[in-house]
């Protein structure tokens, strides 16, 4: 089952495919699934029925929160976490082989952390695959993360606050049992206001790590990329503006 729904993202890949077939509604069954817990979040008569609503409630809410709060994200306001929930689930759809490269890399992990998971895109992959890899994910408390703690369920997979995020990767992925721990951080640099020091944690809790948006034009940034080569091996960035970071 695996091979064959890899052979038909990969199939389609080339010429996004599967991406048209949801936009014209085709593709559904992803809708269906998250339709199960829309409804037990949902604002009453927002209910979600196909890709055209879908869209509509995505507009609306990220509508009403830059009308609500013009200056930027504010992600403990409900409407952003609406629009960040709806906007998340259907890009991870829309590029369901964003993280194949990723799960290449983190192959013989037995353990990868996914830090900053937003809609978990690493673990959506892992999870359609089948693949034999437990997955941590952590982001910050809201309905992105309990969307999560409804989606990917124990043992194979575990939600937690980022804050509790290097101390449980680091206690396991060190151990005999377990073996080598990898982290993937797709879309979460940008988004920290101390990106060294969350680099140094990661490159304290794994050796392996796969990350993007390292760099945009501030020095804090640019600094932390700089600390990635000084402390390892670091590759990239390939096409999709992957790096790859090795333990020496």
């Amino acid at each position: 089952m695996r091979l064959a729904r890899l052979a038909y993202l990969l199939a389609q890949h080339p010429f996004h495919l599967h991406r048209a077939l949801v936009r014209r509604g085709l593709a559904l069954k992803w809708i269906d699934e998250f339709r199960e817990y829309w409804d037990t979040v949902r604002p009453p008569s927002l209910p979600i029925s196909d890709y055209a609503s879908y869209t509509w409630l995505e507009y609306y809410f990220s509508a009403r929160a830059r009308e609500r709060h013009p200056d930027g994200d504010h992600f403990e306001d409900l409407d952003w976490q609406y629009a960040r929930l709806l906007s998340y689930v259907k890009r991870r759809e829309m590029h369901p082989l964003r993280m194949l490269t990723a799960a290449w890399h983190l192959r013989r992990c037995a353990i990868v952390l996914e830090y900053g998971a937003g809609a978990a895109p690493y673990a959506y992959l892992v999870q359609r695959l089948g693949l034999r890899q437990t997955v941590y994910l952590t982001d910050l408390p809201g309905l992105l993360q309990d969307y999560c703690r409804w989606q990917f369920r124990p043992p194979q997979f575990r939600v937690f606050d980022a804050e509790q995020a290097f101390q449980r990767a680091g206690d396991r992925a060190y151990s005999q049992h377990y073996g080598v721990g990898g982290i993937v951080a797709t879309e979460v640099f940008e988004h920290l206001d101390k990106p060294m020091l969350t680099a140094q944690q990661m490159m304290q809790a794994a050796s392996l790590i796969c990350f993007d948006y390292v760099q945009n034009g501030e020095p804090d940034r640019a600094d932390t990329l700089v600390s990635f080569e000084d402390n390892g091996t670091l590759t990239g960035p390939d096409a999709r503006g992957l790096y790859v970071w090795r333990r020496r």
